[in-house]
């Protein structure tokens, strides 16, 4: 078991301690500084279409154990835990729609983006549904860690919530270690992927109101 690993299963039996024990759990939570990620927008998405109609991007929907601030490990399919030094700057479903944001902003394809409630009704509003942000153990695989991010995006017209279109999209990529550092730069690797394609249909979609 890497160090990365056995810590974070230390700090899970942590949590599990009787209620008397709350008061030391607090002190070794409040003293225990965790180094802060945040991946990065797509870049060079594929042309897909331009369009001068507006995009709102909802925060995506995603498990409890997904929407957290905390890097999520699968040590195996039934088990949760979290990298123990390390977290994500903003919990992972909003870092996720900011990511969304700015990749199909920075294209300068659309008539503008933003998250939902932002301002004026969108002509389109994207659903999104975060349905894995993991990283996996994998003591036989090629790496020790797998990185899966899976998302699912309905596009729905903002007049009357009429569905447009619904495309999912998965990235995998392996770590070299369970390091906080290898792990986020595998995740931002996975993500680069996922994002394109997400930008890219989307844009496609939004100019071909209502053929995607």
């Amino acid at each position: 078991m890497t160090p990365s690993l056995a810590r974070g299963l230390m700090l899970a039996l942590l949590l599990a301690l009787p209620p008397g024990c709350g008061a030391v759990r607090s002190l070794n939570a409040a003293a225990t500084t965790l180094d802060t990620f945040e991946l990065e927008p797509a870049a060079n998405v594929p042309s897909s279409g331009r369009t001068s109609r507006t995009l709102a991007i909802e925060v995506p929907r995603a498990s409890a154990a997904v929407a957290t601030e905390r890097i999520l490990v699968k040590p195996n399919p039934l088990a949760v835990t979290y990298l123990p030094d390390a977290r994500w700057v903003e919990p992972a479903p909003a870092h996720v729609q900011w990511l969304l944001i700015r990749s199909i902003a920075a294209t300068g394809r659309t008539g503008g983006v933003g998250g939902g409630g932002s301002g004026a009704l969108p002509d389109y509003d994207l659903l999104p549904s975060l349905d894995a942000f993991e990283a996996v153990i994998t003591p036989n695989g090629p790496s020790p860690v797998r990185i899966d991010v899976a998302l699912t995006l309905t596009l729905v017209r903002g007049i009357d919530g009429r569905m447009v279109g619904s495309r999912s999209f998965h990235g995998s990529f392996g770590a070299a270690s369970t390091e906080a550092g290898a792990v986020v730069s595998a995740f931002n690797v996975a993500m680069q992927g996922v994002l394109r394609d997400a930008a890219a249909w989307t844009l496609a979609a939004m100019a071909g109101g209502g053929s995607a």
